[in-house]
């Protein structure tokens, strides 16, 4: 038997997304996917440690500063304890001078050490969780329908596989991770300062609300332009494939100047959307930028007023401002993160589009398993189209004995490899019934339907194996 298979690819997305991401979708990702997680929960834990003894020498590395200002370059006559101590056990000469020095160079190590494990755990745990969704939703995109396939994009799958995949990883592991290290670094930072001038903290923290309002403003955004931009990058990666697939049709009707004007204006446009993405995470950026140089600024105008009334040494000032970098560097790293964040979390949802979504053939609860098929093929009053209103088959009804040969011969549209289709179960029938040895096709499993029908296609379909 020789069926001609046609089906109309669409590029649209096989669920509409929602036009804003809730806290509670947040969840929800995070809720589906943490089974991943779960499975790498070791190296995350030591991941962890790392994230905390990197804080921690974070929050080390302004004090040698402090002391080579206070006790050598401008002696006080009243240092703090710490100061106090170094002082009397080293003295105020060269030999505490090369310690401070030694310390910045012990701890540096220790850190750059800390950052090396912390990268490589996550790169490990990254890329296995990439590895185990993609095979997931590999399997499940093989397991939905035939009516599926017949609507969604091969490009827009096959973005999703890949690209949306890896945005997700930055979701999943590393902003976990990343987030958590940079809010350790931002408490032990605001807690260090608050011991240091309770008054210069509280300056300093002025522009964090600013901060919070524009980076939930462009936030919003930033999640909108990456989903289109994600669906402009499926439309491409779907024209790339359609025409790489056929182009020995492009070439016999000398349709390559048409194809790549269609390739480039979808190409043309997936830039745009992009273009429109990077531009509002610049917008961020630059906002967060001057938000914290006017904090700056504040901090240093009046921590010079508390130095020149006493209350603090200009060694304080120093670590302070130091302090103060460390406390902005990760609101800013934060602020940034939030824009790769977005594109994750539309990624994911695109993810979960196709995850969430049930096959519209499956097999029964007592589906037989195991069963020979003879061959006694029976339709009876069979009604079925692959548009809703427009049936191609209208009470068809027909009996084949096993071992016999039947030929269809009719035009193209009138149902023949529909007939195929029913046989296999690759769509349902919409009335009547079809059976195969007197059972009805859905009281058998797929697998065993499948696996003793052979189908002869029209198109020749070579896989790169042996």
């Amino acid at each position: 038997m020789t069926i001609i298979a046609t089906a109309a690819r669409a590029a649209s997305d096989p669920q509409k997304p929602r036009r804003r991401l809730e806290p509670s979708a947040i969840r929800r990702l995070f809720a589906r996917f943490n089974g991943y997680i779960a499975q790498e929960r070791g190296k995350l834990m030591l991941a962890a440690v790392c994230v905390v003894a990197g804080a921690c020498l974070e929050l080390l590395t302004p004090w040698p500063l402090k002391v080579v200002f206070d006790a050598i370059l401008m002696p006080r006559q009243q240092p703090d304890g710490i100061t106090r101590a170094l002082i009397d056990r080293f003295g105020n000469g060269d030999l505490l001078l090369a310690v401070s020095a030694g310390t910045v160079l012990v701890v540096a190590l220790l850190a750059g050490l800390v950052a090396y494990c912390q990268a490589v755990i996550l790169a490990s745990v990254g890329q296995k969780v990439v590895a185990a969704i993609r095979f997931d939703l590999y399997r499940h995109i093989q397991r939905l329908s035939q009516s599926f396939h017949d609507t969604a994009s091969a490009g827009d799958l096959l973005a999703r596989l890949t690209g949306d995949v890896r945005l997700v990883r930055d979701l999943l592991v590393t902003s976990i991770i990343f987030i958590s290290a940079r809010f350790l670094v931002l408490i032990g930072t605001l807690a260090v300062m608050l011991l240091m001038d309770w008054r210069l903290t509280l300056v300093a923290v002025i522009v964090l609300p600013l901060l919070a309002v524009s980076t939930a403003f462009f936030s919003g955004r930033i999640k909108q332009a990456s989903r289109r931009q994600r669906k402009k990058d499926s439309r491409v990666a779907h024209v790339m494939a359609e025409n790489l697939e056929s182009m020995r049709v492009i070439q016999a009707y000398a349709r390559e100047s048409y194809e790549s004007d269609r390739f480039q204006r979808e190409n043309t446009s997936s830039a745009a959307e992009e273009l429109q993405a990077t531009r509002l995470e610049a917008s961020l950026d630059r906002i967060v930028q001057v938000l914290l140089a006017a904090g700056t600024c504040a901090v240093l105008w009046y921590g010079v007023m508390r130095v020149r009334s006493g209350a603090i040494s200009p060694g304080d000032l120093l670590v302070f401002m130091a302090y103060l970098a460390g406390l902005y560097k990760p609101v800013r790293k934060i602020a940034s993160l939030t824009g790769k964040l977005a594109k994750a979390t539309a990624c994911g949802e695109r993810i979960l589009a196709i995850l969430d979504r049930k096959p519209e053939i499956a097999d029964r609860p007592d589906a037989v398993d195991g069963v020979k098929i003879h061959g006694w093929i029976e339709l009876k009053d069979v009604h079925f189209g692959y548009v809703d209103g427009h049936d191609v088959l209208k009470g068809a009804s027909l009996s084949i004995e096993p071992g016999e040969v039947v030929a269809f011969i009719s035009p193209s549209g009138s149902g023949k490899s529909t007939i195929a289709h029913l046989l296999l179960r690759m769509y349902e029938a919409r009335s009547g019934s079809v059976t195969i040895d007197g059972r009805d096709v859905r009281d058998y499993r797929l697998a065993t339907l499948r696996e003793q029908i052979a189908l002869l296609l029209q198109e020749a379909v070579l896989f790169n194996v042996s």
